[in-house]
């Protein structure tokens, strides 16, 4: 019976939540047809399937068992509306807690948002509602060909998922084959300019020859054209993090830097449980950095890594700057930039907010 319940959630949820996650991509203007909608909605069943019922099963075998426990006096309709509403709420428990041990904020995307979690969970009331009609009073006497038949849904409850995990892995040989263009070996030189670095994450060229070296340990270098190395000295930075926050990350030289001698570097913060990353701008005044300044720190995440920071500056002067998905894959489309004058930050795509 349970089973049955469990077969019927999961495959609802997985149908709604691909239905959320297509509509995610039409409003950033993806085309998604009639064809593309059913083909993903199919290859979701195929695909997520299977996870969804390993969470339903765990949620119903609780809520469930919970519910039939409390409504086994009540009446036919009460019992059905408890045994239903202990669905959903099996299903709510069960992501809330996922979003709480899980490295993602949780294993389905959709649910990130209360719209989403809200519409996922609701699956679990017609599931609710099947196990509560097919365990009513009488329903569960059967002779022992209809006991029989009552194992095949446990037994699907089992196969269905395996299958649909064999049928669905990558075959050996069967990734799309990438040809790579071939460089001709004498059209470049390859140079050794230093050895001995610790690390190296960025480099930026600068007008006097020389190139700025971030380490991921906290160092910044400076190489001569003559293979010396000399440290910059950082001692207006913050403090740069040993664990959870991340290195010291990318570096861009300011497009006026002959007249500003201005750095862009970012760097992570904070610590294991809470942490993120800033960008930062200072001067470069001889071998040290000075008039340091943080323009921007970024949401704080409670996992370390995938911290972002990549630099770039487009020919309208605009910096743009990655934040990483910081094991938040949907906070990855939320894009913000500046202009490497220091105004305020602005979004190009106002709808959906700036990352702060």
């Amino acid at each position: 019976m349970l089973s049955v319940a469990v077969l019927t959630t999961a495959a609802l949820a997985s149908v709604i939540q691909t239905q959320i996650n297509l509509a995610e991509l039409s409003a950033l203007g993806a085309p998604v047809g009639a064809g593309t909608r059913i083909a993903t909605t199919l290859e979701d069943l195929a695909r997520f399937g299977p996870v969804t019922v390993g969470i339903t099963a765990a949620a119903f075998l609780l809520s469930l068992t919970a519910g039939h426990v409390v409504s086994r006096r009540m009446s036919a309709r009460l019992r059905s509306v408890v045994l239903a509403l202990a669905g959903a709420a099996g299903l709510w428990t069960a992501f809330w807690l996922l979003g709480k041990v899980s490295p993602m904020p949780a294993l389905v995307e959709a649910t990130d948002s209360v719209g989403g979690l809200a519409a996922v969970c609701l699956s679990g009331l017609p599931g609710g509602a099947l196990y509560a009609r097919m365990t009513a009073a009488g329903a569960g006497r059967q002779p022992a060909r209809g006991r029989l038949r009552a194992v095949l849904p446990l037994a699907a409850l089992v196969l269905v998922p395996a299958l649909l995990f064999y049928a669905m892995a990558p075959r050996p040989g069967a990734a799309v084959a990438v040809t790579f263009a071939r460089a001709d070996p004498t059209s470049y030189r390859v140079q050794t300019i230093a050895v001995g670095l610790q690390r190296p994450w960025s480099v930026a060229f600068l007008p006097d020859g020389r190139t700025l070296v971030t380490e991921r340990e906290g160092r910044l270098l400076a190489l001569g054209r003559d293979g010396k190395v000399a440290a910059i000295a950082l001692d207006g930075l913050p403090p740069v993090p040993r664990a959870g926050g991340g290195p010291l990350m990318n570096i861009v030289v300011d497009p006026d830097f002959t007249q500003n001698r201005l750095l862009y570097l970012t760097m992570g913060y904070g610590g294991p449980g809470a942490n993120g990353t800033r960008l930062l701008r200072a001067r470069l005044a001889g071998d040290r950095l000075e008039d340091v300044r943080v323009l921007l720190s970024s949401t704080l995440k409670s996992s370390p890594g995938n911290n972002g920071g990549a630099l770039a500056v487009l020919a309208d002067g605009t910096l743009v700057m990655s934040v990483g998905d910081g094991h938040r894959r949907e906070q990855a489309q939320v894009p913000g930039r500046c202009n490497a004058a220091g105004a305020p930050w602005h979004n190009p795509e106002p709808r959906r907010g700036c990352v702060r």
